[in-house]
């Protein structure tokens, strides 16, 4: 199945029917992406439970998750995504070698350990769920009013609602008094670069000089690593992925917050609770 690229509203034949993406559905971002599979996630077992229905597909459950691990940045093994197939172990791998097979998953070996295996989505397969995503917001919009050529483009999920909550950041109450400027080291995620862009902007609200280092994810992931077994530390902030806290713990990366918190000036709900 393909899905025509024209700023037009067009229409492509498909096997069982007519596909007809419109001028105001545009490109499916990222965040549309991940609230298109929260939305897959969360809405099947709901409803067979309600229908009273028993519909089994681990490569689908299996796919979906997957593909939400993998827009988070996370990566996955066998052994998780076999458990999210919702059907025994020795089932959930005879599927992921059929879907390698297919050309739609590849092992990856963690470099260094043979027998830790990660399982990734291949290209093609993110190309057809993209394709699927839009088609699925094709539908959407068309469905609740939102598809025509005249309606305005609408966004999947509510992640661009987040710049209607913030307020304007106010200068702390406390300068914070650093002879050094204040240095930031950062993902290139669009929400830490606009930090980085902001940096300016930034150093006049704090009264101090704020400088930015920008790495891509596995970089900055062994930059991390790195920056852990030097006597001091490089940067006053760093970036992190829950991922990897694993990883951190074995490589004596982390210290125990304990003191901190029983000081009485740490609030502990500051905290993300996964983390």
């Amino acid at each position: 199945m393909s899905v025509c690229k024209s700023s037009e509203a067009c229409r492509r034949q498909t096997g069982s029917g007519i596909v007809r993406l419109t001028a105001s559905i545009g490109k499916v971002t990222r965040s549309e992406i991940l609230a298109i599979l929260r939305f897959l996630e969360e809405t099947r077992s709901p409803g067979l439970q309600i229908l009273g229905v028993e519909a089994r597909d681990p490569i689908w459950l299996m796919t979906i998750a997957l593909l939400r691990r993998h827009y988070m940045h996370k990566r996955t093994t066998i052994s998780s995504l076999a458990h999210s197939s919702g059907t025994s172990y020795t089932t959930a791998l005879r599927r992921i070698d059929r879907m390698v097979q297919s050309g739609l998953l590849r092992r990856v070996r963690q470099q260094g350990e043979a027998k830790l295996v990660y399982i990734e989505p291949t290209e093609d397969l993110l190309r057809n769920f993209q394709k699927y995503c839009q088609i699925l917001k094709s539908r959407m919009g068309e469905i609740f009013g939102l598809g025509s050529s005249s309606a305005p483009e609408f966004v999947f999920g509510a992640a661009h609602l987040a710049a209607r909550i913030l307020t304007q950041p106010l200068p702390p109450a406390t300068p914070l008094g650093l002879e050094a400027p204040l240095r930031i080291l950062l993902s290139d995620e669009p929400t830490f670069l606009v930090l980085d862009r902001l940096a300016a902007e930034i150093s006049v609200i704090l009264d101090t000089e704020v400088e930015t280092t920008v790495l891509e994810y596995e970089p900055l992931n062994q930059r991390v690593i790195e920056n852990s077994k030097a006597s001091c530390s490089e940067f006053d902030l760093i970036a992190l992925d829950i991922p990897w806290l694993g990883r951190m713990a074995m490589e004596r990366a982390l210290q125990p917050l304990d003191d901190w918190l029983h000081d009485g000036r740490t609030n502990p709900f500051d905290f993300y609770a996964t983390a």
